[in-house]
């Protein structure tokens, strides 16, 4: 964020080929810094103006990286091809991340930023993906963050990971099907239930955690809604705790927050402010509660004993959430980063097709 000017540098300077960047006006800056982000955006218009907003290249050389990055056929297939309106609007991750990489190939940079550029793509992809990167930007810097890559360097690197996310827990939750389930003979008739619905008592619970277990939990205030405010405070409640029950993390700086890309998460108020604290950020892919370790671990986990279960007031809610954080076991939390791990090959596997459980085998 700081190379693109978005936010201030607190301290030293970032320089390149000796010159601060701090001094260079910001559109001549980015105009030769290029980035393939790992939750690409998809522009308002044509998908000719989404690949080559400033029209650099002809129809001929467009479809040529079309056809380079394997995008062609899906691009032939639109009613109007480049021309086309309103279609982008339902692609999925895997055709927007190769939109984004065209539009990087379509105005070559000095700077090349690669955010888990391959996060959503196939092995296959991503290879040819580096090949394009390589003839396009043989003369280039690449800067390139991948979290797979990252893990097999440093081995630690997933105990230095604080990640959070925010639920509802409700004063009387329906039980899942797999605990109203019962057994009945082939000639017996199956039950009846009655339908039964949420309460609308309810509160919502913020909570941060590492390997070792739960680092910093809050409610959210009645009469608040989660805003960039809300979440501001928030993250000055985190650090203060890492402070307190982390020592070894605070002391060394080398701390990794993960948090999903909701609007509260990544507005310019929070995203200054961690900035500022000089805040490390895992990415999280856009779309993807399957690799976030809050909906596939955390939350299920500490409301499946409450469901079913009856809760008058709020304090009653908050007891008993704080009870069920507490009986999570430290080894729990060490196979949930263990199994995030997992996730991550797995998503590559199903080339980035969103997947439940274990349906997908590693080999």
């Amino acid at each position: 964020m700081a190379l693109f000017g978005m936010v201030p540098v607190e301290s030293g300077s970032i320089q390149i080929d000796g010159v601060d960047l701090s001094h260079v006006p910001l559109r001549l800056l980015r105009s030769h810094l290029a980035i393939i982000p790992q939750e690409s955006v998809l522009f308002v218009g044509t998908l000719r103006s989404n690949l080559d907003p400033e029209q650099r290249l002809s129809d001929p050389e467009l479809w040529e990286l079309l056809e380079q990055t394997e995008l062609k056929e899906a691009v032939s297939c639109l009613p109007k091809g480049l021309g086309s309106k309103g279609s982008l609007k339902n692609t999925n991750n895997v055709i927007s991340q190769l939109i984004s990489v065209v539009r990087c190939l379509a105005r070559p940079s000095k700077i090349l930023v690669m955010d888990e550029a391959s996060a959503s793509l196939s092995p296959e992809a991503e290879d040819n993906l580096i090949q394009l990167v390589n003839k396009h930007f043989s003369g280039a810097t690449v800067l390139a963050i991948a979290m797979l890559d990252s893990v097999r360097d440093d081995p630690n690197l997933l105990q230095r990971v604080i990640t959070g996310d925010e639920a509802w827990v409700y004063g009387y939750d329906m039980e899942t099907k797999a605990q109203s389930s019962q057994w009945k003979l082939p000639h017996e008739p199956r039950s009846k239930k009655a339908r039964q619905v949420r309460s609308n008592v309810k509160v919502l619970l913020t909570v941060f955690f590492d390997c070792r277990g739960v680092v910093h939990h809050e409610f959210l205030p009645q009469g608040r809604t989660v805003n960039k405010e809300y979440y501001l405070q928030v993250m000055r409640n985190l650090h203060e705790a890492i402070r307190q029950k982390r020592p070894d993390l605070w002391k060394n700086k080398n701390w990794l927050l993960h948090h999903d890309n909701s609007p509260a998460h990544t507005s310019l108020l929070v995203r200054d402010f961690l900035a500022k604290n000089n805040t490390l950020m895992m990415p999280q892919p856009p779309y993807s509660p399957d690799l976030a370790s809050c909906d596939f671990f955390l939350f299920p986990k500490l409301k499946r004993p409450m469901k079913e279960r009856r809760y008058a007031t709020l304090d009653e809610i908050k007891t008993a959430s704080k009870e069920e954080l507490k009986k999570i076991l430290k080894n729990d939390f060490l196979k949930c980063f263990e199994d995030w791990k997992n996730r991550w090959h797995k998503c590559i596997i199903s080339h980035g097709d969103y997947f439940e459980g274990d349906k997908i085998g590693i080999h």
